[in-house]
């Protein structure tokens, strides 16, 4: 017997300790609280947890980094040292964005640049795609981003995008003036995420992207 087949029948397996009746092979450590669940649980608060943490940070690492500054991102969005700061959600929160998007996008699926506002908040806010990155951001170059006529439920985008710029301003470090933009995916397969700014942002988030990305020579 090979020395890798050896090694691996060696490894410890058996039932699930969480009570799923799952068997398999068990994982290296126990969770905190002792259990020792196998690989494949997905049924213990902890296997879920750990599960939903490892997508998000793939999705926040290799994703969103990526489409947004062309490179993979660091464990933390507050450690990458971008022209612009940033934070990555992907879940419930984001599936209002997704749904008022839904109603004000083309039948075509053209790139779209869209404005929205909240007689509450500030300052309008600017919707796209992060799949049509390159294209929106001429848009934004040389016209007006699109103003929905019709009446739009907008207030959801509104609370999930200050919820996340308030978590972010309270880590931004003194002094750190950059443009701040939120990614946010939907819990389910999706092969686009919606990007959203301050409309105030417009002129130093278009030159933020435009470094990053090698619009800008």
């Amino acid at each position: 017997m090979s020395e890798l087949v050896k090694n691996f029948a060696l490894k410890p397996s058996g039932a699930c300790q969480c009570g799923c009746g799952k068997e398999g092979t068990y994982r290296v450590k126990p969770w905190r609280s002792g259990i020792l669940c196998v690989r494949s649980c997905t049924s213990c608060a902890s296997c879920r947890g750990r599960r939903a943490k490892k997508g998000g940070q793939y999705d926040q690492q290799s994703k969103g980094a990526r489409e947004l500054a062309s490179k993979r991102g660091k464990n933390h969005e507050e450690a990458d040292r971008y022209a612009f700061r940033w934070q990555n959600k992907k879940g419930k929160i984001s599936i209002p964005i997704h749904n008022v998007w839904e109603k004000v996008e083309q039948p075509d699926r053209r790139p779209l640049v869209v404005s929205v506002g909240w007689n509450i908040y500030p300052s309008r806010l600017i919707l796209l795609r992060s799949d049509h990155l390159a294209e929106s951001w001429k848009l934004l170059e040389h016209e007006e981003p699109f103003y929905p006529t019709e009446k739009l439920y907008v207030q959801p985008v509104f609370t999930a995008f200050s919820k996340v710029e308030k978590d972010d301003e309270a880590m931004r470090p003194i002094g750190d003036s950059r443009p701040f933009i939120a990614r946010f995916a939907l819990p389910q397969s999706r092969h686009y995420a919606l990007l959203i700014f301050r409309h105030d942002q417009l002129e130093a988030m278009h030159y933020a992207l435009g470094i990053e990305n090698g619009y800008i020579k």
